[in-house]
């Protein structure tokens, strides 16, 4: 999945911006992968996060999301965007610095789906956290902290931080130390799931500015089904793995997810095929795989060709198997599903 991000990243959307590919001890990324990855282009590179840290504090040669922050904190450039492996961009990363949040706060963070709302564990021990602090503005706003609207606030997939910002840089520390092999074993994955929730915990926590690049919660992105055009709201829904992320502008910008159709999914594995996107709503189907989002109103659902981007998308996916025929011995080939 990462060769499909970094490809796409350099060879569609032509970003300037170099990359870096993280990995914590020879064994987590061999030699032929390393050679792999800068083989697309002349700006990527991959690193040891070891060289950097104590793996006995930070624990990250089996530590699975909490390599995220650190690679945060040892990366050599004063502004970061750190991204997921199956992260998939429609629009060039580098728009996320024009965000107004961010050249206010010097952060862009991402919401979640809402889902499973009602106060839970995690509420709890939030409120118990919170107790003699006065929440930020960007709390007061979310329905995380005021309702229990849902039980994710946060997706990590995409995090972005101007680290010459002093605030900013202790508030990445604080998440850091969140994120250490006895603290997350201890306190943070105990009561959220994984690194996401830590990173905007981490500066409400010491009362650090920082944003959300929308009070909205996550669009979804896939294919419409269901549509029943008799009723003023139309009972489709969109039933995807894929969740989506908007700009500053409400235009779609990444989705996390691959450019598989099931990114879980062992063997051959299909890319995924979209039409549709619509932001998000509080009304889910989880029983069924993948989730159902449901209740879409007709007015809110946008085609994917309404703006280019279906041949955005396409284009990423011809890139995508372009570069997988360049490592046959790395990477098995996939096909449309």
């Amino acid at each position: 999945m990462a060769v499909h991000l970094i490809s796409t990243l350099k060879h569609v959307h032509k970003t300037p911006l170099p990359i870096h590919v993280v990995y914590a001890s020879p064994g987590d990324l061999d030699i032929p992968k390393r050679a792999a990855f800068r083989s697309i282009s002349p700006d990527v590179d991959a690193v040891d996060i070891l060289h950097f840290f104590d793996e006995e504090e930070v624990g990250l040669e089996s530590g699975g999301w909490a390599i995220k922050v650190f690679a945060i904190l040892s990366a050599p450039f004063k502004e970061v965007i750190i991204l997921d492996a199956d992260a998939i961009f429609l629009q060039p990363p580098e728009l996320m610095f024009d965000f107004p949040t961010y050249k206010e706060t010097g952060t862009v963070y991402f919401r979640d789906r809402q889902i499973f709302p009602g106060e839970g564990d995690v509420h709890r021990w939030w409120k118990g956290q919170m107790q003699g602090r006065t929440p930020s503005q960007e709390l007061v706003k979310s329905g995380f902290w005021n309702t229990a609207s849902t039980r994710e606030e946060m997706e990590s997939g995409a995090v972005v931080y101007d680290k010459s910002r002093r605030d900013v840089l202790m508030g990445v520390i604080m998440t850091g130390w969140m994120n250490t092999k006895k603290v997350r074993d201890q306190v943070t994955y105990q009561v959220t799931h994984g690194d996401k929730e830590s990173f905007w915990m981490a500066f409400e926590l010491v009362g650090i500015p920082y944003a959300f690049s929308s009070v909205e919660y996550a669009a979804m992105i896939g294919t419409l089904t269901h549509p029943d055009k008799s009723a003023h709201s139309v009972n489709s829904r969109i039933c995807t793995d894929h969740i989506m992320h908007l700009d500053h502008k409400k235009k779609p910008l990444w989705f996390n997810g691959s450019l598989f159709h099931e990114k879980e999914f062992r063997g051959r594995r299909g890319f995924f095929f979209a039409t549709h996107w619509a932001p998000g709503t509080g009304d889910w189907e989880c029983d069924p795989h993948p989730w159902c989002m449901v209740s879409i109103r007709e007015v809110d659902v946008h085609k994917l060709s309404d703006d280019g981007l279906d041949r955005v998308l396409t284009d990423m996916i011809g890139t995508a198997m372009f570069w997988e025929r360049q490592f046959p011995t790395l990477i098995p080939r996939h096909t449309f599903s």
